[in-house]
């Protein structure tokens, strides 16, 4: 069994026009994932809000409060191809 963790508030993250990373793509890949021979393999959960402990084993400190610090000003692009909505 595999696990898939989804939540449906990840359809509100607006990265903007054009950009790959939006709404219809994660809806689409759900689908196909809940209508593909492997589905009776998932086992899907709710995603919840992540620990600084568990962030801290994939970032540094500094890039988690960069990013934080980012979001509170109001977002963006943080860099010229990740879009960061608070």
């Amino acid at each position: 069994m595999l696990t898939v963790f989804y939540d449906q508030r990840c359809l509100l993250h607006d990265t903007g026009v054009g950009h790959p990373e939006r709404a219809e793509r994660l809806t689409a890949c759900t689908t196909a994932l809940q209508g593909s021979s492997a589905a009776s393999e998932l086992s899907w959960q709710a995603a919840e809000p992540v620990t600084d402990s568990r962030l801290l084993r994939v970032h540094s400190r500094s890039y988690i409060e960069r990013v934080r610090a980012f979001c509170k000003a109001g977002g963006g692009y943080l860099d010229p191809d990740t879009p960061v909505c608070g």
